[in-house]
């Protein structure tokens, strides 16, 4: 690690922890670095404010229809916050200490080839448990690797390692996931490769068995007002089969997500909630984009198909004409109303029950 990342690190770790936690790691050491460790934390969570707003807020940005739409209000109390922080902007929970954390916190990450002769792939957890059932054939073994942040602060060592075993998830291909079991424990998680890339959407269905492992939740759609005002429209109980046949059939699409291109310039219509409790993944996001685009953040980062503006348009006319929706409209403690632009994502509490593509 370069002295740039151990800079960099020790700025994020710092601006997550206690100051009481800080000072037991290293007693004395108020310094000015601890300072800017706290002033890049408050500008790094007003940035996932930012993001998370985005996530919700900025598909209402877009597309016009012919015809002006009114759902029923569903009032959502509450002032949403970026997580881990008080209205103040300071850190509600210490980071917790090494041994507080769980096993697969621990020992995120292990590196795998896949294939012969492939150079090895990060690999990462997000806690997902894979039962007995669905291990596969064992692929070796491995150092699992950690790092005791409360260690690096103190000025210790803080690389963590522990021997595991490796074996394949039925049905996923190990290009995407892995099961991985530690030295002494029983139990296996599932741990994944941001770096996939799936040449089309067909490969990105086989190779992570989407047909079986996706469960959906709801389904957003944001709008202007004729006053201006921006809305949001939660979608509930949305046909999964059409969700398939819209949006998951045209196999053949390329993947055409650019490691260059930091920005998306396409813009997002809907955005449906997508479980893989297997992997670990709750609530991220298929987007339903415009120019013909699918999008999601399934494995970490993104992946773009071309699909056609014929079927995106068809499901979009779907939900917004023939699916129950709400327009969510957030309200402070006193029951005063607040801009839903401005606002994260808050579940209301009529929570559907997710299906499958099947």
């Amino acid at each position: 690690m370069t002295e740039f990342r151990k800079e960099k690190r020790i700025l994020e770790v710092l601006g997550q922890v206690d100051e009481q936690y800080i000072e037991e790691a290293a007693p004395g050491q108020k310094t000015e670095k601890r300072q800017k460790a706290k002033r890049y934390s408050l500008l790094k969570w007003g940035a996932v404010a930012a993001c998370a707003c985005t996530a919700v807020c900025g598909i209402v940005l877009l597309h016009s229809r012919d015809t002006v739409q009114t759902w029923p209000i569903l009032e959502v109390t509450g002032t949403p916050l970026a997580p881990g922080q008080s209205a103040s902007g300071e850190a509600l929970f210490p980071m917790p200490r090494w041994e507080e954390l769980p096993v697969y916190q621990q020992y995120s990450k292990v590196l795998f080839a896949a294939s012969v002769g492939q150079s090895p792939a990060e690999y990462t957890s997000r806690g997902g448990e894979v039962p007995l059932e669905r291990i596969g054939e064992e692929l070796g073994e491995v150092i699992a690797e950690g790092w005791d942040s409360y260690a690096e602060i103190a000025g210790e060592a803080p690389e963590r390692q522990r021997a595991a075993k490796l074996c394949r998830i039925t049905k996923i291909s190990s290009e995407c996931a892995i099961a991985v079991q530690y030295e002494g424990t029983d139990e296996w998680y599932a741990f994944t490769n941001a770096y996939y890339r799936p040449q089309t959407l067909g490969q990105f269905i086989e190779d992570l068995n989407l047909r079986e492992e996706v469960s959906f939740g709801p389904v957003f759609y944001g709008y202007r007002k004729s006053s201006g005002e921006y809305a949001t429209v939660r979608f509930d109980k949305v046909d999964n089969g059409v969700i398939r046949e819209s949006l998951l059939s045209e196999t053949g699409a390329e993947n055409e997500a650019d490691n260059q291109q930091l920005h998306w310039t396409a813009r997002e219509i809907l955005s449906i909630s997508v479980d893989i409790p297997l992997l670990g993944y709750k609530n991220i996001s298929l987007g339903v984009m415009e120019e013909g685009y699918i999008t999601t953040n399934i494995l970490d980062t993104g992946k773009w198909f071309l699909i056609g503006t014929e079927k995106t348009q068809a499901f979009v006319d779907y939900v917004l004409d023939e699916c129950e929706g709400y327009e969510l409209v957030y309200v402070g403690s006193d029951g005063t109303p607040e801009s839903s632009a401005d606002k994260e994502k808050v579940e209301p509490t009529r929570e559907p029950a997710p299906v499958g593509l099947e």
